[in-house]
């Protein structure tokens, strides 16, 4: 008789497999419940830097459109636009 039967045969061996599979099962939705949870905080933090990043843009381009209309630029809009592009 090979081992696989003698081991697999037996009341033992085979609680022991059951036990292992359910551990893979367990371990396995485990990992998939991890994944989900980082994949939702990912999409969080990249969802609140592109809306930074937008407004960033926006207050930029509103910015630059009162320098042009102006034709100068005072040191409030300087500051700004050094905060815009620094972020």
């Amino acid at each position: 008789m090979s081992l696989r039967n003698r081991v697999f045969g037996t009341k033992l061996g085979q609680i022991a497999v059951l036990i292992a599979f359910a551990g893979v099962v367990i371990f396995a939705g485990w990992q998939y419940a991890v994944k989900e949870k980082y994949k939702s905080y990912v999409s969080y933090k990249m969802d609140a830097d592109m809306r930074h990043f937008v407004d960033l843009l926006n207050t930029g381009d509103q910015i630059y459109s009162t320098i042009l209309e102006e034709g100068a630029i005072n040191s409030r809009q300087s500051f700004l636009l050094m905060y815009v592009h620094e972020s």
